[in-house]
């Protein structure tokens, strides 16, 4: 036992390996960017290997970095291995996000490189959060970004809150929607608002201010997040819905659909949908009622309509 413990602790400790020098970095990158599968995965596995000491390889890395490069993927692994000595490839990874409805698999690969090496930023959250995947509309709510570095996607998603584009902040709003989701599993597993600290204090204010948005799509999905993540918000989201349909009950479709707002507070929804029962829209009227029937205040609304 003695014997072991002293080979154990007279082990040699593992060096870093020493830097590649230019010459040997643009072979290796040639060989990486070569046809010969062999030679090419061969150069992977060394660069990779080499991590922060293959910096000089990566001027040569940037070069296979073109959309259309076929090595490009295989740039990023090194360049990823690399690590903060290769920020220098930042600019032409970030030029190969994806534009919005493209392929979440490439924001991936770029989102994962450039968080290896330069940390989070706001543009790979906004190409996940408009980029998806087979059975994966939203790409970011699968993204390793989300759920490795939880606080800054947090920051970001409620900095897109307020983007420009309506789509990006009904998204923002929808990802946001499951911050206290568990998970599926038997085990519940930490929520994406409890993982994210203080990051999480945005989440009300950005949900709030949506709630006001001039797009309906838009105050619906804030509607939503606002009464699963944010509680205190729910008297607002409840009387947000109700305006919303006032606007547009009958005039749009598909119809809109709110049980699962009101459902948190049934009470107090009733209350709310009540007065449209005397709407001189039909169509506001049987809105109403058809969402009244679903919530578990038979009682409270018979009280209701008995007080007049």
């Amino acid at each position: 036992m003695f014997a072991t413990l002293l080979l154990c602790c007279s082990a040699p400790v593992p060096t870093a390996p020493p830097p590649l020098t230019e010459p040997e970095a643009a072979a290796l990158v040639a060989k990486l960017a070569s046809d010969d599968r062999e030679a090419s995965a061969a150069a992977l596995q060394e660069l990779t290997g080499a991590g922060p000491a293959a910096r000089a390889a990566v001027p040569a890395l940037v070069k296979l970095l073109a959309p259309d490069h076929l090595k490009r993927y295989e740039a990023m692994e090194a360049l990823r291995a690399i690590g903060p000595g290769a920020k220098g490839a930042v600019p032409a990874l970030l030029a190969l996000l994806p534009k919005d409805g493209g392929s979440g698999y490439a924001a991936e690969r770029v989102a994962v490189a450039v968080a290896a090496i330069d940390g989070p930023k706001p543009e790979l959250t906004r190409a996940l959060l408009m980029t998806s995947a087979k059975c994966t509309p939203i790409y970011l709510e699968q993204s390793a970004l989300l759920h490795s570095h939880p606080a800054d996607a947090v920051r970001h998603l409620c900095a897109l809150c307020a983007d420009k584009g309506a789509l990006v902040r009904q998204r923002a709003a929808t990802v946001l929607a499951r911050g206290r989701h568990a998970g599926d599993g038997k085990v519940p597993q930490p929520t994406l608002l409890a993982r994210a600290g203080s990051a999480a204090a945005l989440v009300p204010p950005a949900l709030e201010h949506l709630l006001a948005d001039s797009h309906p799509e838009v105050r619906l999905a804030a509607a939503r997040a606002a009464v699963r993540v944010a509680p205190e918000l729910t008297d607002k989201a409840v009387a947000a819905v109700i305006d919303l349909a006032k606007e547009s009950v009958g005039a749009i479709k598909p119809p809109l659909y709110a049980h699962d707002i009101f459902a948190p507070t049934p009470e107090r929804a009733a209350a709310r949908l009540l007065p449209l029962f005397d709407s001189a829209s039909e169509p506001l009227r049987e809105w109403a009622v058809r969402h009244a029937a679903e919530l578990p205040v038979r009682a409270e609304l018979e009280a209701l309509l008995a007080d007049g």
